[in-house]
Protein backbone atom coordinates (compact mmCIF):
# COMPACT_ATOMS: atom_id res chain seq x y z
CA UNK A 1 0.00 0.00 0.00
CA UNK A 2 3.02 2.21 0.87
CA UNK A 3 4.56 1.92 -2.39
CA UNK A 4 1.93 2.46 -4.27
CA UNK A 5 1.11 5.63 -2.76
CA UNK A 6 4.41 6.88 -2.97
CA UNK A 7 4.84 5.51 -6.56
CA UNK A 8 1.34 8.02 -6.59
CA UNK A 9 3.02 11.09 -5.76
CA UNK A 10 6.02 10.84 -7.87
CA UNK A 11 3.94 10.50 -10.92
CA UNK A 12 1.79 13.68 -9.38
CA UNK A 13 5.23 15.33 -9.26
CA UNK A 14 6.46 14.51 -12.54
CA UNK A 15 3.07 15.46 -14.14
CA UNK A 16 3.29 18.99 -12.17
CA UNK A 17 7.22 19.47 -13.78
CA UNK A 18 6.13 18.41 -17.36
CA UNK A 19 3.35 21.12 -17.09
CA UNK A 20 5.41 23.65 -15.82
CA UNK A 21 7.94 22.71 -19.01
CA UNK A 22 4.89 23.38 -21.43
CA UNK A 23 4.28 26.44 -19.74
CA UNK A 24 7.00 28.25 -19.53
CA UNK A 25 8.13 26.63 -23.28
CA UNK A 26 4.53 28.35 -24.58
CA UNK A 27 5.75 31.65 -22.61
CA UNK A 28 8.98 32.01 -24.60
CA UNK A 29 7.28 31.17 -28.04
CA UNK A 30 4.71 34.12 -27.52
CA UNK A 31 7.24 36.89 -26.58
CA UNK A 32 9.73 35.55 -29.47
CA UNK A 33 6.25 35.84 -31.27
CA UNK A 34 5.49 39.45 -30.24
CA UNK A 35 8.93 40.34 -30.60
CA UNK A 36 9.26 39.14 -34.58
CA UNK A 37 5.85 41.00 -35.42
CA UNK A 38 7.10 44.43 -33.86
CA UNK A 39 10.87 43.76 -35.34
CA UNK A 40 8.69 43.23 -38.88
CA UNK A 41 6.46 46.34 -38.51
CA UNK A 42 9.55 48.17 -37.51
CA UNK A 43 10.82 47.27 -41.13
CA UNK A 44 7.92 47.86 -42.31
CA UNK A 45 7.27 51.52 -40.84
CA UNK A 46 11.01 52.60 -42.52
CA UNK A 47 9.36 51.63 -45.55
CA UNK A 48 6.14 53.56 -45.89
CA UNK A 49 5.65 56.31 -43.08
CA UNK A 50 2.58 55.14 -41.38
CA UNK A 51 1.78 54.74 -37.81
CA UNK A 52 1.59 50.32 -37.17
CA UNK A 53 -0.93 49.16 -35.10
CA UNK A 54 1.40 46.56 -33.71
CA UNK A 55 0.99 48.14 -30.20
CA UNK A 56 -2.64 48.12 -30.37
CA UNK A 57 -2.94 43.91 -31.25
CA UNK A 58 -0.56 43.76 -28.85
CA UNK A 59 -2.40 45.26 -25.89
CA UNK A 60 -5.62 43.16 -27.47
CA UNK A 61 -3.58 39.72 -27.96
CA UNK A 62 -1.89 40.00 -24.70
CA UNK A 63 -4.86 39.38 -22.66
CA UNK A 64 -6.11 36.20 -24.58
CA UNK A 65 -2.56 35.07 -24.37
CA UNK A 66 -3.20 35.41 -20.35
CA UNK A 67 -6.59 33.74 -20.45
CA UNK A 68 -5.28 30.91 -22.41
CA UNK A 69 -2.17 30.87 -20.11
CA UNK A 70 -5.01 30.91 -17.20
CA UNK A 71 -6.82 27.86 -18.47
CA UNK A 72 -4.08 26.05 -19.25
CA UNK A 73 -3.37 26.76 -15.06
CA UNK A 74 -6.67 25.24 -14.50
CA UNK A 75 -6.57 22.44 -16.60
CA UNK A 76 -3.01 21.64 -14.27
CA UNK A 77 -5.41 22.43 -11.36
CA UNK A 78 -8.29 19.71 -12.43
CA UNK A 79 -6.08 17.50 -13.36
CA UNK A 80 -4.22 17.44 -9.87
CA UNK A 81 -8.09 17.09 -8.17
CA UNK A 82 -8.27 14.21 -10.95
CA UNK A 83 -5.31 12.46 -9.26
CA UNK A 84 -6.39 13.32 -5.67
CA UNK A 85 -9.85 11.86 -6.63
CA UNK A 86 -8.56 8.69 -7.96
CA UNK A 87 -5.90 8.27 -4.61
CA UNK A 88 -9.67 8.69 -2.78
CA UNK A 89 -11.39 6.10 -5.58
CA UNK A 90 -8.71 3.16 -5.25
CA UNK A 91 -10.01 3.03 -1.64
CA UNK A 92 -13.60 3.02 -2.32
CA UNK A 93 -13.17 2.11 -6.40
CA UNK A 94 -16.61 1.25 -7.56
CA UNK A 95 -18.48 1.18 -11.04
CA UNK A 96 -20.32 4.08 -10.44
CA UNK A 97 -16.95 6.17 -9.10
CA UNK A 98 -15.60 5.03 -12.51
CA UNK A 99 -18.16 6.87 -14.44
CA UNK A 100 -18.17 9.81 -12.51
CA UNK A 101 -14.63 10.50 -13.10
CA UNK A 102 -14.83 9.72 -17.12
CA UNK A 103 -17.84 12.47 -17.25
CA UNK A 104 -15.54 14.80 -15.46
CA UNK A 105 -12.47 14.09 -17.19
CA UNK A 106 -14.49 14.47 -20.75
CA UNK A 107 -16.37 17.79 -18.94
CA UNK A 108 -12.74 19.43 -18.50
CA UNK A 109 -11.12 18.25 -21.85
CA UNK A 110 -14.14 19.79 -24.04
CA UNK A 111 -14.08 23.08 -22.04
CA UNK A 112 -10.63 23.66 -22.60
CA UNK A 113 -10.48 22.68 -26.05
CA UNK A 114 -13.43 25.01 -26.83
CA UNK A 115 -11.59 27.99 -25.05
CA UNK A 116 -8.80 27.16 -26.90
CA UNK A 117 -10.80 27.42 -30.08
CA UNK A 118 -12.25 30.87 -28.93
CA UNK A 119 -9.15 32.21 -27.71
CA UNK A 120 -7.56 31.42 -31.50
CA UNK A 121 -10.44 32.95 -33.38
CA UNK A 122 -9.91 36.34 -31.27
CA UNK A 123 -7.17 36.47 -32.33
CA UNK A 124 -7.82 35.88 -35.63
CA UNK A 125 -10.61 38.63 -35.51
CA UNK A 126 -8.28 40.73 -33.68
CA UNK A 127 -5.70 40.36 -36.68
CA UNK A 128 -8.30 41.14 -39.45
CA UNK A 129 -10.05 44.15 -37.77
CA UNK A 130 -7.64 46.13 -36.04
CA UNK A 131 -6.34 47.71 -38.98
CA UNK A 132 -9.77 48.95 -40.40
CA UNK A 133 -8.83 52.33 -39.80
CA UNK A 134 -7.09 51.93 -43.26
CA UNK A 135 -9.81 50.30 -45.18
CA UNK A 136 -7.56 49.92 -48.30
CA UNK A 137 -4.99 48.60 -46.08
CA UNK A 138 -7.23 45.47 -44.73
CA UNK A 139 -6.98 42.87 -47.53
CA UNK A 140 -3.14 43.43 -47.81
CA UNK A 141 -3.17 42.97 -43.84
CA UNK A 142 -5.19 40.23 -43.84
CA UNK A 143 -3.24 38.09 -46.47
CA UNK A 144 0.28 39.11 -44.77
CA UNK A 145 -1.28 37.88 -41.62
CA UNK A 146 -0.17 34.41 -39.97
CA UNK A 147 -3.32 32.78 -39.67
CA UNK A 148 -4.52 33.87 -43.44
CA UNK A 149 -0.84 32.12 -44.16
CA UNK A 150 -1.52 29.24 -42.03
CA UNK A 151 -5.35 28.52 -43.31
CA UNK A 152 -3.90 29.51 -46.76
CA UNK A 153 -1.06 26.62 -46.28
CA UNK A 154 -3.92 24.13 -44.99
CA UNK A 155 -6.47 24.41 -47.53
CA UNK A 156 -4.01 24.29 -50.04
CA UNK A 157 -2.09 20.67 -48.41
CA UNK A 158 -5.70 19.42 -48.58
Amino acid sequence: MITSMTVRTMGKTRMMEVMMKMFSIMMMTMVMMIRRRRRRMRLRRRRKKTTSTTTMKIMVIMPLLLLMMMTMVMMCVMVMVMMVMMMMMMMMMTMMMMMMMMMMMMITTTTTTMTTTTTTMMIVVVEVLVPVKRAGAVVVKFKNSLCFRMVYREISLN
